[in-house]
């Protein structure tokens, strides 16, 4: 990823991320979207049951107040509470409706109405969604603005629907007031096989990877399976595989807790154009017992990627451990850039291929912190024939410079 003149980039593409557009939804109940929810909004349900009139536009979606895809009479109780001042039981109003097929709009509506589960949870006090089994396209993106929240997925498969976006996550936990999260039990799969530039013309290859030549983010390598923003997100039993950039991207960008944590636990990874999971910036990182394998499209195409944008970006107490991690096109399990704060402990993994460190040749002043990384307990298992780029005696940790390292480029299965 740091590589000449992508730094310009790594700034434009934070900003694309921190800051996303947020749009505020009228409150639970307002049927009539005037900002409150009053005896005019329960009457317009009742009136709509009964066909006289049927509501329309924007008040069929405000009205769906249990997000089930019908407007009832329990979306007419609801609303009675609400006014009443009643306690409801947000089990019975944060309903996940989700529609089969493979089009634009019903990945769009299905998006849409896991993001109103996630918001009326937080609304009533919810911590825990069950997303009926199926087979769902979805659109960019899921969003976890709020805290306290676990989304099981129950067995189920989301496939992203094929787009042109350069920056088109599945999932995205990063607000600043997100925590406390988990994500668990599915399977995400992205649209490399069907993605196209943002007019719609396919990929071209082009200094070794598939690329759209027109664009200032041309290998649209920012899409990727999960989006880490926050501490204290869960990520466990997920398969995530054909995303355009990364399985799992890990940048921080709220205020770091001091005993956030972010656990990535029995998960299997593949696949993946540019990593299996990336780290940028975070603490009390934990990656065990996960599955990493077969990246390949854009560099680094690594399994695991410490690598910071900024150099005030830090790894603080990241434990890898009894993961395998193999038949990456790089020929690296686990790349180390400076960063590391704390501890780097790299343990009882299963690899396929090499551990290396490298120094950037940018910031000679800033080396890799050897002393802080820990390596036990691994074993390797070389393919004959592949060789890493830089080589040391050690059969197991390669430390080089960066800028010495040179790549063949070639231009990569799609």
């Amino acid at each position: 990823m740091i590589i000449g003149d992508r730094l310009k980039k790594v700034f434009l593409f934070l900003m694309l991320f921190i800051f996303p557009v947020v749009v505020l939804a009228n409150p639970l109940g307002d049927v009539d979207g005037n900002g409150k929810v009053e005896t005019k909004d329960y009457l317009l349900v009742r009136k709509h049951i009964l066909s006289n009139p049927p509501l329309k536009d924007n008040e069929l979606e405000n009205a769906d107040v249990n997000n089930d895809g019908v407007i009832n009479v329990k979306d007419y109780i609801v609303i009675r509470k609400k006014i009443l001042n009643i306690p409801v039981d947000g089990k019975e109003i944060c309903l996940i409706s989700l529609k089969t097929g493979e089009s634009k709009e019903i990945a769009a509506n299905n998006t849409k109405n896991i993001n109103n589960a996630l918001k009326c949870a937080n609304e009533n006090g919810v911590t825990y969604l069950n997303v009926p089994k199926g087979n769902y396209f979805i659109d960019v993106a899921i969003i976890f603005y709020y805290s306290n929240i676990t989304l099981d997925l129950n067995g189920s498969t989301f496939r992203l629907y094929p787009n042109g976006y350069n920056n088109g996550c599945m999932v995205r936990v990063h607000s600043s007031e997100a925590g406390f999260v988990t994500i668990k039990n599915g399977t995400l799969i992205g649209d490399r096989d069907k993605h196209t530039c943002a007019d719609g013309s396919a990929m071209s290859c082009k200094s070794g990877a598939l690329r759209c030549p027109t664009e200032q983010y041309s290998t649209h390598e920012f899409s990727h399976g999960i989006y880490v923003g926050t501490h204290d997100v869960n990520i466990e039993n997920m398969n995530i595989s054909n995303v355009m950039g990364d399985g799992i991207y890990i940048a921080v960008i709220n205020p770091v807790k001091t005993d956030g944590k972010i656990n990535i636990v029995n998960n299997v990874i593949e696949n993946c154009r540019r990593n299996g999971i990336s780290i940028i910036h975070g603490k009390n990182i934990t990656i065990k017992n996960n599955t990493i394998r077969y990246t390949h499209g854009t560099w680094p195409q690594v399994g695991i990627d410490l690598e910071r944008n900024l150099t005030e970006q830090v790894y603080e107490n990241v434990l890898i451990e009894s993961n395998s991690i193999y038949g990456n096109e790089a020929h690296y399990s686990i790349q180390i850039f400076p960063g590391i704060k704390g501890f780097l402990r790299i343990i009882n993994n299963h690899l396929g291929d090499r551990v290396v460190a490298f120094d950037d040749s940018r910031h000679p002043e800033l080396p890799v912190e050897k002393k802080l990384i820990e390596l036990k307990g691994n074993d390797i298992n070389i393919p004959n024939g592949v060789k890493t780029f830089v080589e040391e005696p050690n059969k197991l940790f390669t430390y080089g410079i960066y800028g010495a390292v040179l790549r063949e480029e070639r231009c990569p299965k799609k």
